[in-house]
């Protein structure tokens, strides 16, 4: 079962007591795109969602490491929550780049986070350990670099199906990109 998180229209009480402790996983988006294609996806592919997890916006890329942190620090309170799912954009960066600066900025809040794992090219897996937990954090960033854009975002990939699809041009996307001064 997925379940859209609202934490800034409950109480902090009843989000902890009520709806995080009873997670299995929970997905952390950067904004309310991600939150919309996620769940667009889940609903097109008819997936089974095995377990109640949770999906939540951060509103904002800034906001995606904290959100991280704080989830992570209440996994004592939360014992069935086991996977931190983290979507985010590379914007001006590189993929591994953003990821690895995910994980320096929770090790700056002084978490304990072990080296990312490459899944695949854009999904990155690493483990946080707090107290005697261990959660899985997993990391997913945006973009394709394949299109000639100087910030790459979850937007890229619906070009991209349009380029596929043949609705657009990728010589459309060269002579429309914006020149930097």
């Amino acid at each position: 079962m997925l379940v859209q998180l609202k934490p800034h229209q409950e109480t902090f009480y009843k989000f902890v007591m009520n709806k995080l402790r009873s997670l299995d996983a929970i997905v952390l988006c950067e904004g309310k795109m991600e939150v919309k294609v996620v769940k667009r996806i889940i609903r097109k592919l008819n997936l089974e969602i095995k377990g109640f997890v949770g999906i939540t916006n951060c509103e904002g890329i800034s906001h995606v490491p904290v959100m991280t942190c704080v989830v992570a620090l209440l996994a004592r309170l939360a014992r069935k929550l086991k996977v931190i799912a983290v979507i985010m954009d590379a914007e001006e960066m590189s993929i591994k780049d953003r990821a690895e600066s995910m994980i320096n900025s929770l090790r700056a809040r002084k978490l304990n986070v072990e080296d990312l794992e490459p899944i695949n090219s854009q999904v990155f897996r690493t483990f946080i350990t707090i107290n005697e937990k261990k959660l899985t954090l997993l990391i997913a960033i945006n973009g394709d670099y394949t299109l000639p854009f100087e910030k790459h975002k979850i937007e890229d990939h619906i070009v991209k199906l349009m380029i596929l699809e043949s609705k657009i041009e990728k010589m459309i996307l060269r002579n429309t990109r914006i020149q930097k001064k």
